[in-house]
């Protein structure tokens, strides 16, 4: 949800078991530019900017599968963004 100029917020997408959020802002150190509403109950699990600066020290072949993993995710979502787009062109 991204919260409008209005006061109102916005549903910008609906994600389901397995999904990864907040990457963006754990490699940019900004702030997440959405939040995470759960519809049904839930079990998340968070990364922190420390905790993944110790994994990438301690086990950093665990990290070269994730940089991966957020590498496909991202050029997915950026595909997705793109075809959405196009269609309201």
């Amino acid at each position: 949800m991204v919260r409008l100029e209005n006061g109102q917020r916005k549903r910008l997408r609906t994600l389901g078991p397995g999904s990864l959020v907040g990457e963006m802002a754990l490699y940019s150190g900004q702030p997440r530019s959405a939040d995470v509403v759960a519809e049904t109950p839930c079990r998340a699990y968070r990364l922190s900017a420390e905790r993944f600066a110790r994994l990438e020290r301690e086990d950093p072949s665990v990290v070269i599968q994730f940089h991966s993993f957020v590498v496909k995710l991202l050029a997915k979502r950026l595909s997705a963004a793109s075809d959405e787009i196009r269609a309201l062109l």
